[in-house]
């Protein structure tokens, strides 16, 4: 939110002139609201509000997400294998079985 409102705010500190800058502040307060509010919010988090802070956190829980889940894809795979394994001997329990009655 910070980026999207910042041009606003930057022009409106460009506005020399109190009555054209008055008017600005006017027509953009929304936008001007906005900004300070999230400024406050970033600031008190310590962060700048770039997008490339947000990204590179959600990156990193990205990529501590994507072990967890292959961590547990592989132990699901070879408990699958596991039990590949035990149907075959139960099917061939279930033969001999079978044939021998």
């Amino acid at each position: 939110m910070l980026t999207e409102t910042r041009d606003i705010y930057e022009q409106s500190q460009k506005i020399f002139f109190p009555g054209t800058r008055k008017r600005f502040q006017n027509e953009h307060q929304n936008e001007l609201k906005r900004y300070h509010v999230a400024e406050r919010y970033f600031s008190k988090q310590g962060l700048t509000g770039e997008p490339e802070e947000f990204f590179a956190g959600w990156q990193n829980a990205l990529e501590i997400d994507k072990a967890k889940l292959q961590e547990e894809y592989d132990s699901l795979k070879s408990i699958n294998e596991e039990l590949r394994q035990l149907k075959e001997i139960r099917n061939a329990i279930d033969y001999a079985l079978a044939k021998r009655n």
